[in-house]
């Protein structure tokens, strides 16, 4: 009697290592040394616990690829290729408005500052003008040097993508306007 107790008592403290770890794969958690949720068991419960690793170590291997594609294209564009499972190389045809930003004069501005503090200049202009960018779901494609590159675009859940990027436009004039008050 003691045995099959002691078995029961250990199954459902695996049941319930197993719906923890489930708890913490579902907050986005995976990479806790704890959540492999116990040694194989030759029935169903470790048939299910062999699942969820297999489970487990596929949601692993998507945030590696996720955030592989996000160093070199939008996270926004990395989850629509996640989500499509196909990559055209050849481009796509889409509708988008395309809103380009610089600073004007920059050239010789930059030639007057020491690296260092032009790093920093540059850091907190974008701080300021990228909000804007991103309030109106904007996509930031890149930065090049003094410049900024976003697209608004039904593909990426923008509708009226004209307006957004308009919308963006004038928060960015706004956005400017308080990053030169602070001199």
């Amino acid at each position: 009697k003691k045995w099959f107790r002691d078995q029961e008592v250990e199954y459902l403290q695996q049941v319930a290592r197993l719906t923890a770890a489930a708890g913490a794969v579902e907050a986005g958690q995976f990479h806790a040394d704890d959540l492999n949720p116990v040694a194989a068991r030759p029935d169903e419960l470790g048939q299910l616990k062999g699942h969820f690793n297999m489970m487990l170590d596929g949601l692993v291997e998507r945030e590696k690829i996720k955030d592989t594609f996000g160093r070199y294209v939008s996270m926004e564009i990395a989850e629509k290729i996640m989500k499509s499972g196909k990559v055209n190389l050849a481009g796509e045809e889409i509708q988008a408005t395309v809103l380009f930003s610089d600073i004007r004069d920059f050239t010789p501005l930059s030639e007057k500052i020491p690296p260092v503090e032009l790093i920093r200049f540059l850091n907190e202009y974008f701080t300021h003008i990228t909000e804007p960018i991103t309030a109106n779901r904007g996509v930031i494609n890149k930065f090049m040097g003094d410049a900024v590159m976003a697209l608004f675009s039904p593909v990426f859940g923008v509708e009226d993508h004209q307006a957004a990027g308009i919308r963006a436009a004038l928060g960015m004039r706004k956005a400017l306007e308080e990053f030169n008050a602070k001199g």
